[in-house]
């Protein structure tokens, strides 16, 4: 691993994308397990921390920069924000950092390792799913450059990472986003100004759950650019779509899964300029319960995409330059309904590469939900 961390994070996540190139063609059609909406059962839910930021400021006072600083093991109460700016290793295996208001943990600097932390609130959900409201708790906020967030864990707070101006070259391995969590998986956005420049993101791996209010990932940020996602599973079903990229730039998306009626919305739901956002692929990804939508967004590629929708796979309104191959429809009854369709006022924005074929499957029968 500490041979990984001399490569950059593209090449890393380039090389790291082969271990999904055998993925099954078409995955199983049941929801991923997700975390239960209760404490871990290891911990009473009303048991007092353990340790608080104080004992974690004091931990850090003694990591030397460059270095591998281990956390003591335990739940932290976090009253005050976290700051870390120094380079170097941060492994939190077995550390929950427990907040009741404001941001857990703010990096800033650059060369920062973040491994195995679980970012938690003192708001677990008690109500059915969906219902549970914000709490006012963000895990961490990223204004730093070459950072890399592994195996951490998120569960009851409301936006779970932040990028702030300045950041650059984030890499995130293996992240578990629960269905406790109130607000977006990622916003690719954060601060005073939407407009500074920010982005360069690979994630690899790992699972969101189904966000009570929000989207797995938002993007409403126009200094934002390049984003890259390979394996990962994307879980919205309670209103709000998976994907909710409105503006910014450079999006792609490699053999990963979409759970829910709304998995992707590319553009504004109203009219923007058509340079606001754009240029996202998704390429040999799965949507298991409904399409992909484009509204005042150009530069679009779907190519080799399996749909396991009854509906139209692809919609295109007010977009431009979108190209479609090899859409794959996996249904369990015919269904008269075209592989794409362009509403746009002017028509022809979207460029038929073919290879389209639809296949029926016996039904299968989903969890409840």
């Amino acid at each position: 691993m500490h041979l990984i961390r001399f490569c950059t994070p593209f090449t890393f996540a380039v090389f790291a994308v082969s271990t999904f190139a055998h993925a099954q063609a078409f995955p199983p059609q049941t929801l991923p397990t997700t975390e239960p909406t209760t404490e871990p059962t290891t911990r009473p839910a009303d048991a007092p921390p353990t340790m608080n930021d104080a004992d974690m400021a004091r931990q850090l006072k003694a990591h030397l920069p460059g270095s591998v600083m281990r956390f003591t093991p335990g739940v932290y109460a976090i009253a005050k924000t976290i700051i870390i700016n120094q380079p170097g290793t941060y492994d939190m295996t077995g550390v929950e950092l427990r907040g009741h208001k404001g941001s857990l943990i703010w990096l800033r600097g650059g060369g920062i390792h973040l491994n195995g932390v679980c970012f938690n609130s003192d708001f677990p959900c008690t109500r059915p799913q969906g219902k549970n409201p914000k709490v006012n708790v963000q895990g961490v906020i990223v204004q730093a450059t070459d950072v890399w967030i592994t195996n951490a864990t998120w569960r009851n707070v409301d936006f779970c990472i932040q990028l702030f101006p300045g950041q650059r070259y984030l890499t995130l391995i293996n992240p578990t986003f629960t269905d406790e969590i109130r607000g977006d998986a990622l916003y690719c956005g954060g601060g005073p100004d939407e407009n500074q420049p920010r982005g360069d993101v690979v994630w690899v791996g790992g699972s969101v759950g189904n966000s009570q209010q929000e989207q797995n990932i938002r993007c409403s940020t126009p200094g934002f650019a390049h984003l890259e996602c390979y394996g990962v599973s994307f879980t919205s079903t309670n209103g709000k779509e998976a994907i909710g990229f409105r503006k910014g730039h450079n999006a792609k998306f490699v053999d990963c899964t979409f759970w829910g009626v709304y998995p992707t919305f590319l553009g504004g739901g109203l009219p923007q300029d058509l340079s606001s956002c754009g240029d996202i692929t998704f390429d040999r990804c799965h949507f298991m319960d409904g399409p992909v939508v484009v509204r005042f967004c150009k530069d679009v590629q779907i190519l080799d995409c399996d749909f396991h929708t009854k509906e139209t796979p692809i919609g295109v309104s007010d977009g431009a330059n979108v190209t479609v191959k090899g859409v794959r429809r996996i249904l369990t009854q015919p269904s008269a309904k075209p592989y794409f369709r362009d509403s746009t006022k002017t028509g022809n924005v979207i460029t038929d590469l073919g290879g389209h074929v639809t296949r029926m499957v016996q039904s299968t029968t989903r969890p409840a939900q």
